[in-house]
């Protein structure tokens, strides 16, 4: 942006003195005196963080007291992505499944499960309704694979 504002302001120079009918000396000093070097700064990129890295980050992030949301914004990642971060520590135990999905909802899908074990995460949303999130139906299906 600050290229393109030094062009114009060089090119409504030359407009200018065109105007006035000034010698070329006199227009190319005016155009010099605008020309300054631009200094372009280039930010430093975050090093991407690891497959395993990138969930400790989430991880941590809640065990701070962000909500899903909250975590999600601030990494700039989808709702789901989170979810499924957080969903992998259930099976470490680092993470309670209640913390991540209500009692009422987990025993629905819980129920469910049991009842149709082979389910897909896609098969018990379209079940048990759009009121449950994928991430909820993952990590109820994570929790239920490590009590069996």
């Amino acid at each position: 942006m600050k290229e393109k504002k030094q062009h114009v302001l060089q090119t409504a120079s030359i407009t200018e003195a065109l105007a006035q009918s000034l010698q070329l000396s006199t227009i190319m000093e005016r155009v010099t005196k605008l020309h300054t070097p631009i200094e372009m700064k280039i930010e430093e990129t975050k090093a991407k963080a690891g497959v395993g890295e990138t969930k400790k980050i989430s991880l941590q992030l809640f065990k701070e007291g962000k909500n899903i949301d909250e975590i999600a914004t601030a990494r700039g990642m989808v709702k789901g992505t989170i979810e499924g971060h957080l969903a992998e520590f259930i099976i470490t135990g680092e993470i309670e499944i209640t913390d991540l999905v209500h009692k009422t909802k987990l025993d629905a899908i819980l129920k469910f499960l049991r009842e149709n074990p082979d389910a897909t995460s896609s098969i018990i949303r379209e079940k048990l309704g759009s009121s449950f999130s994928f991430g909820e139906i993952k990590a109820v299906m994570a929790f239920s694979k490590m009590e069996s």
